[in-house]
Parts: structure tokens; sequence; C-alpha cells
């Protein structure tokens, strides 16, 4: 592709990945749930999820979305529908006593794959890739595949870069605010980081739920 082209590109992937989204929210509440370590996980996930759809859009399937109906919204349900069953089990989640210290390494594989699941079930993000990325390629440069592939790649390592910068900064703030590992030292701030945890979930879910196509 030209290069005036792909400047245009790389700003306006800027400027979508500076806004937070479905997954800087998500990223941000586990950051401040678990810590830095457990949002760079969330990341990790995420990113994975998000370079399933690039295959996708590349192979052509994405479109699949927005042709079927019925496609589409057995996408959006069982993601919404996964992310308010996370906000739910946060809100009747049982402390786990007064002596234990919650150990973030135990769960760090699973908040890989829940930041996994939560990407691939996400239509916006494959409505995003079929709908941005055409824009900016050119039959006339090359192979479209090759093109969208690129295009793709870049946008994800933008938004891994961003998206890793929320979750060390939520964590980092999290701690300053005395939000660390042992979660029974301070009652109210474990009620509280569980809730906000909770509603960011429960918001997500609710939104995934008003994605029209």
């Amino acid at each position: 592709m030209t290069y005036p082209s792909y400047i245009a590109f790389l700003v306006a992937t800027l400027a979508l990945v500076l806004i937070p989204g479905p997954a800087v929210f998500y990223v941000v509440g586990r950051s401040i749930e678990h810590g830095v370590k457990a949002g760079v996980f969330s990341v990790a996930g995420i990113t994975l999820g998000s370079f399933f759809h690039l295959l996708v859009a590349c192979y052509g399937l994405s479109a699949l979305l927005v042709a079927s109906p019925m496609a589409f919204n057995t996408v959006k349900f069982c993601g919404a529908g996964y992310l308010i069953y996370l906000g739910l089990s946060k809100f009747f989640e049982k402390p786990s006593g007064n002596k234990e210290t919650y150990k973030v390494e135990h769960s760090l594989s699973r908040i890989f794959w829940q930041g996994l699941v939560v990407q691939i079930l996400n239509p916006k993000t494959a409505l995003f890739f079929i709908s941005f990325l055409p824009l900016f390629v050119n039959p006339g440069q090359g192979s479209v595949t090759a093109q969208i592939f690129n295009l793709g790649m870049t946008f994800i390592i933008m938004a891994c870069i961003t998206d890793s910068t929320y979750a060390i900064s939520a964590g980092f703030l999290a701690k300053k605010l005395g939000w660390g590992q042992n979660k029974e030292e301070n009652p109210r701030l474990v009620f509280l980081q569980r809730s906000v945890s909770a509603l960011i979930y429960l918001g997500l879910g609710i939104a995934a739920l008003l994605i029209k196509k």
C-alpha cells in the first residue's frame, strides 16, 4: 500500500486505541481487582482474541456476521451473557477468609482465557475489522488479504501497547489506594473493589446487547 495511506491508517488507529472501549474497561477491571500482572494477562488474552478476528477477516468469514443476522445475534448474546455472568459472579463472590492471602498466580491462566473468550465473542471487533480495515486497502497495490493482515497486525500491536498502559496505570493506582493482594485487610475496600469490578462486567454485557448491526 502507499505510504500516505499507511500514515493515515496509523493516525486513525492511534485515535481509536487511545479512546477507552470495552476491552480497556475489562482490562482496567482486572488490574484493579487482581493487580498489574492480572491486567497484563488480560491484555494478552484480548490481543490473541483480536488476532483470531483478524484471521477470520482475512479469509472473509467475518462477512458472515454482517450478512447473517442470526450469526451476529448468536455471537452477540453469547458474549453479552458471558460478561453478565462474570459480573453476577463477582457480586455474589464469598470472602475467602480473614487470614488468607489471595494468590493471583493461581488464576492468571484463567484470567488469560477469560480475556480471550470475551474478545472472541465480541461481534463489534469482527465488524470493526471488516468495516475499518478495507478503507485503507488498495486492490491495485497487491494482495488484498495481505494488506488486511498487515493493517490488522498494526492495529493489534498498537492496541496491545495502549491496553497494557491502561492495565499498568490502573494496577499502580489501585496499589496506591491500598487495594493490594491481601483482600481481607480492609473489608470496605474489598466490597468496593468487588462491586466496581462487577459493575464493569455488567456494564460491558449490557453494552454488548445494545450493539446494533
